[in-house]
């Protein structure tokens, strides 16, 4: 049985197989000579062939091993076992050691026979189970590929089409038997596919790396529709192209939706164009009349300024910069006073508790004398600042002080030539008595006449003296009023010019005939005639202080406008004398007040302007944010069907860009988001209460805690109540500890600390972490909307958050302010009302 199995083998194979029984035989013999050399003729006879018959059976069969075993006991029997060199076995033992090596051969052989049969039959076995496995998944594949949802076809170069499943069936509109007779190179791709279709095959044949590409197919009822491959190239045995296999999907939703987005994107373009060029007009015009009002603060002779509620000067006109220098981003008391400190008592800002304008005089660094004007102010984004505006009153106060000395001189010099007065008529009585008395003595005594003619003598010189005395208080007076630089005038009871005063005369180019009497009032103004009388009358009838203003007409033909004041001199009796009084030129302090006034209106209506615009620009942010959400959605949607849809099918790359797609779509909506609270901080209506800050801290504090990670440690301090909108306080804590909590997460022990403080009676609070911190020359930036001092790779965000406080803030009439050093941490202040 054994025998036709071998004589069916092939030559070569039994060559093989036979040849190895000799070979293992002439090994064996070699090792037994080798070994007997080592150990010497005490060598066991079939040692060294019972491993050489054992292996020729195990890998070349029975045939090879009996073999083997023959050509051993041929070998051993004619060289080794004596007598050597002749085929006979002297010794008995030889004998039985031959036949019992014959017999573990044969056995040997038929165990390995046996052993190489049943291998033989399992691997049949194996090979049969891996075919039918084979098969089954093939059909398992085939059926999978036909019942698949996507379109699947092999193609060949020549144009053929291979397999198909039914989907591409449906997706063509043709039959299986049309599809098989169909070139889909040509009746399928529109002429102007072909093309660029080739170029990407060419790349898949040149590089073997598979294709991914857009075309259209042509339906067989003569519509189009758009499709994406994914073809693959399988090669034949010389390694020329055999066939395509692709994947194909219907992106015709896809195309639609993204027609649908490239019109909402040109939508919103258009849109997006339409209100910037109306924030451009608006930016325009705002812009213009902001030079405008910036040209009128630039020439004004008052200072105007704006402070901040952290004592910054967002702006000073000229006059300012002038007199007190530039702040370059200084606190206003460090570059006025240098102090390191707020000043204990600061006038201006009364304004932030009071919200009302307030009027105080100062006296500068430069040691003039002000008068102040303090407005409340809001700016464009909604922060309180402190209009002030100031006029320099030196020199009118130098001015009313020199008049105010004039006319305590002039009152003395009054009081004193009075007193003359009264003396000299007094001894004009006493010397015509004493004449008299003279004359009656002379006529009834003229031996005393002698005596009495010297004692009129010197009543006379007496007399002169006096009169003379009175000339220099005249002359003295008269110096006085033509030296004066105020127009110092002297008027009868009645108001008429009885002195000349050259001052007045050189003012209005009148001569002294002209200006005596009432001929000095031809040169007020026609509107002011009226008034002036009627107050110059009262004051004569109630002998009260004369004051009023009026327009009086200079040499030159202008009018000026004069403060003119008097005062009523009295007998002993109380009645009235005479009225000296000043005349002050105030037409450019009261063309200052009136460009002040000007100025300040200016300013509010330009505020308002600007709140809005403010508004306009609130609710362009508030639409464009509504509107971009649904583009967004789209977008994200999209991304993530093709994930879902086509996961398995896609790149890696691809996988990746889908992923940022979604990644920025989510961060996007997280921008619109931060934007609409935005928006909505500057609108909402305040429900004022009072707001227990603890309880209030502890809610937030709780809401931000992460739920696994490092946890910071937050220290809150005993806090007082405040009042304000708890709703808004709230997302004011929010993200003040949140950012405390973002930007001490990498620090090795993260600490946050909330407190309060008071500082010039108003209530404050603090939040202070450990964290990155930043640097004080950016703080200008720090509560600007998309303002960021970091980058997203460090810490995410939005840059919106901070400006979101700033308006919260604001709006309850606080304010808020950071100091830091970087890598030192940073603290945020805000204030409420108590």
């Amino acid at each position: 049985m054994m025998l036709p199995s071998m004589l069916s083998q092939r030559p070569l194979r039994l060559v093989l197989r036979y040849g190895a029984a000799v070979l293992a035989v002439a090994c064996s013999m070699l090792l037994h000579a080798i070994m007997t050399s080592w150990v010497g003729p005490g060598l066991p006879t079939f040692i060294m062939f019972y491993p050489g018959v054992m292996v020729v059976a195990l890998l070349a069969g029975f045939g090879p091993g009996v073999l083997a075993t023959a050509l051993a006991g041929i070998v051993v029997g004619y060289w080794i076992m004596p007598p050597s060199w002749q085929f006979s076995i002297a010794l008995p033992v030889d004998r039985l050691a031959m036949v019992l090596f014959s017999a573990m051969g044969l056995f040997m052989s038929s165990v390995a026979e046996i052993y190489r049969r049943s291998r033989r039959k399992a691997a049949a076995y194996d090979q049969e189970q891996a075919l039918r496995e084979t098969r089954m998944e093939n059909e398992f594949l085939a059926n999978l590929l036909e019942h698949a949802s996507q379109p699947f076809a092999v193609g060949y170069p020549d144009g053929r089409l291979g397999r198909f499943n039914r989907a591409f069936e449906q997706l063509t509109g043709y039959t299986a038997a049309e599809l098989r007779i169909f070139d889909w190179s040509s009746t399928l791709t529109p002429p102007e596919w072909r093309d660029p279709e080739k170029r990407e095959l060419d790349v898949l044949i040149r590089t073997g790396l598979p294709v991914r590409y857009e075309k259209e197919y042509i339906r067989k009822d003569g519509a189009r529709v758009p499709i994406e491959l994914l073809v693959h190239l399988v090669r034949d045995a010389k390694g020329e192209p055999e066939y395509y296999y692709s994947f194909i999907a219907d992106i015709t939703e896809r195309k639609r939706s993204e027609e649908t987005l490239r019109e909402a994107r040109a939508e919103l373009e258009i849109r997006v164009e339409e209100r910037t060029e109306d924030l451009k007009v608006a930016n325009e015009t705002a812009g213009a009349e902001r030079r405008r009002l910036y040209d009128v603060l630039e020439t004004l002779p008052v200072y105007v300024v704006l402070l901040s509620a952290d004592y910054h000067v967002p702006f000073a006109n000229r006059f300012f910069r002038e007199r007190f220098g530039e702040s370059d981003g200084r606190r206003c008391y460090e570059y006025l006073f240098d102090r390191t400190e707020p000043c204990e008592t600061c006038e201006t800002y009364t304004v932030l508790k009071t919200k009302g304008a307030h009027h105080w005089q100062w006296t500068g660094p430069d040691g003039r004398d002000y008068d102040v004007h303090d407005f409340p102010f809001v700016d464009s984004d909604g922060t309180a600042l402190i209009l002030e505006m100031g006029v320099d009153v030196t020199d009118r106060k130098r001015a009313e002080a020199a008049l105010k000395e004039s006319n305590e001189t002039l009152e003395r010099r009054v009081a004193e030539r009075t007193a003359e007065l009264k003396t000299m008529n007094e001894a004009m009585r006493s010397s015509r008595a004493a004449a008299l008395n003279l004359m009656d003595d002379a006529i009834s005594a003229r031996k005393k006449a002698e005596e009495t003619s010297e004692e009129l003598r010197r009543e006379i010189a007496e007399r002169k003296q006096a009169e003379e005395a009175l000339r220099r208080s005249e002359r003295r007076y008269r110096s006085f009023v033509e030296v004066t630089s105020q127009f110092a005038w002297v008027t009868d009871a009645d108001g008429r010019v009885v002195e000349d005063v050259p001052a007045l005369r050189s003012f209005t180019g009148q001569s002294y005939e002209q200006a005596k009497g009432p001929g000095w009032a031809a040169a007020l103004h026609p509107e002011d005639l009226q008034r002036a009388l009627e107050v110059w009358n009262r004051a004569v009838s109630e002998r009260t202080l004369y004051e009023t203003e009026y327009r009086m007409k200079r040499h030159d033909g202008v009018y000026r406008l004069l403060l003119a004041r008097g005062v009523p001199i009295l007998d002993d009796e109380g009645s009235v004398v005479e009225w000296v009084g000043t005349c002050i030129d105030i037409t450019e302090e009261k063309l200052a007040q009136e460009a002040l006034q000007k100025a300040h209106a200016q300013l509010q209506d330009h505020a308002r302007e600007l709140q809005e615009t403010n508004r306009e620009l609130e609710g362009f942010a508030y639409t464009i944010s509504h509107d971009l959400r649904a583009p967004l959605r789209a977008i994200n949607g999209f991304a993530r069907m093709l994930v879902d849809d086509y996961g398995p099918s896609l790149e890696e790359e691809a996988k990746r860009r889908l992923g940022v797609i979604e990644k920025n779509a989510i961060k996007m909506g997280l921008l619109i988001d931060d934007l609409l609270a935005f928006s909505r901080a500057g609108r909402t209506a305040m429900n004022i209460s009072r707001i227990d800050m603890n309880s209030l801290v502890t809610e937030v504090v709780e809401t931000l805690k992460p739920s696994d990670g490092p946890r910071a440690g937050i220290n809150v301090a005993a806090l007082p109540a405040a009042l304000g909108d708890p709703a808004l306080i709230r997302l004011v804590l929010a993200n003040l500890l949140g950012n405390a909590m973002k930007f001490s997460g990498n620090s090795p022990e993260p600490r946050i600390e909330v407190g309060s403080f008071e500082r010039d009676g108003e209530q404050g609070y603090f939040v202070r972490d450990n964290g990155v911190g930043f640097d004080m020359k950016y703080h200008d930036k720090l509560f600007g909307v998309f303002q960021r001092l970091v980058t997203d790779r460090e810490f995410e965000g939005t840059g919106v958050g901070l400006a979101i406080v700033h308006r919260l803030v604001t709006r309850h009439g606080g304010r808020v302010w950071a100091e830091s050093r970087p890598g030192e941490g940073a603290t945020f202040f805000f204030t409420l009302n108590r």
